[in-house]
């Protein structure tokens, strides 16, 4: 990251990296990346990152901190026009700049957090945080990206959309287990000696519902067995529901109707 470096003018780079060369051999090879950059008049994606640039002395990095009145200044920063990929160098450009802005922002809270600090240094720093956190953003505030949107933002685990985002159904439905001319009853192929286990799991507990048809009130009709297992469910604690779903039927006959039978889990139930 270019921790130490306040403008994004090549030339400022390129003096950065000769200044270090002698204390970094890569320091060179970068150098003369951003010095062909510079002889061409571009910037692109294959430019050296901010955050890839040798570190300062501390002595050095203080002082920088300490004197720098423009923390974001792309001023400098050479462009191309009508190239092919010039909105995404322009892209390129403008978060270089905002990532040293921000580096040094974080640099001068650790200056202020160093044990040796006196209140009177403290307030000072504060002073600078504030001016540039302003800067910051003013930058993001008035900047228009070509390739995405940034905004301030406050720190947040997660992210609230207006967009609605369908699902599936949870539901599950039988085939037709009835028709109007039989809706009222037995459900053929069933006896009171039958019974079978709903097993809904809740908070990753799994629970079984034993559910006995021998204890149905009435006949063995679609609409009796809901209500009963529907019981059971109720008073398990549970909200999840049976239903007899009709299709057909009208206000005034069930001639053509046919009926079967809907699941639908409560909640964060699983049947």
């Amino acid at each position: 990251m270019a921790n130490g470096i306040y403008g994004l003018d090549s030339s400022a780079l390129l003096g950065f990296y000769q200044a270090q060369r002698s204390a970094s051999p890569s320091a060179q090879a970068a150098a003369n990346r951003i010095a062909a950059a510079q002889s061409a008049g571009r910037s692109t994606a294959n430019d050296v990152t901010p955050w890839s640039l040798p570190q300062l002395p501390e002595s050095k990095r203080d002082s920088q901190a300490l004197a720098m009145k423009d923390f974001i200044d792309t001023s400098n920063v050479p462009r191309v026009a009508n190239t092919a990929d010039d909105k995404k160098v322009q892209d390129n450009q403008n978060l270089f700049s905002l990532y040293t802005a921000v580096n040094t922002l974080a640099y001068i809270v650790k200056m202020a957090q160093r044990s040796t600090a006196t209140p009177g240094q403290m307030a000072g720093l504060n002073d600078r945080l504030q001016a540039g956190l302003q800067q910051v953003q003013d930058f993001i505030a008035k900047t228009d990206f070509n390739n995405f949107a940034l905004q301030a933002a406050a720190s947040s685990d997660n992210v609230v959309s207006s967009a609605g985002v369908p699902t599936g159904s949870l539901t599950y439905k039988t085939k037709t287990l009835a028709t109007g001319a039989t809706i009222n009853q037995a459900l053929p192929g069933l006896s009171a000696s039958d019974h079978f286990t709903v097993t809904v799991k809740k908070g990753g507990v799994a629970t079984d519902l034993d559910i006995d048809l021998s204890k149905v009130t009435g006949d063995l009709t679609l609409g009796n067995i809901v209500t009963y297992i529907n019981g059971q469910l109720s008073a398990a604690g549970f909200q999840t529901r049976f239903q007899k779903i009709a299709s057909g039927e009208t206000a005034t006959s069930t001639k053509n109707a046919t009926y079967s039978l809907q699941i639908t889990p409560g909640g964060v139930e699983q049947v």
